[in-house]
């Protein structure tokens, strides 16, 4: 099954990005105690500073 056209997955928009930039991005896992610590760290307020499954960042 393909989905409708004009939609991208996550890492189909990082590696378009990477292309138009000239640049490839390291992605850093964060573990589930790392992210449970980050989360109590912020009020509910704040945005939340990390991405679920990892951060990426320009090598």
């Amino acid at each position: 099954m393909r989905p409708p056209a004009n939609i991208v997955s996550h890492n189909e928009l990082i590696s378009m990005w990477e292309r138009k930039a000239g640049r490839t991005f390291q992605i850093v896992r964060i573990p589930e105690a790392g992210l449970l610590k980050l989360i109590k760290g912020t009020s509910i307020i704040d945005p939340v500073p990390r991405h679920v499954y990892g951060v990426r960042t320009w090598l």
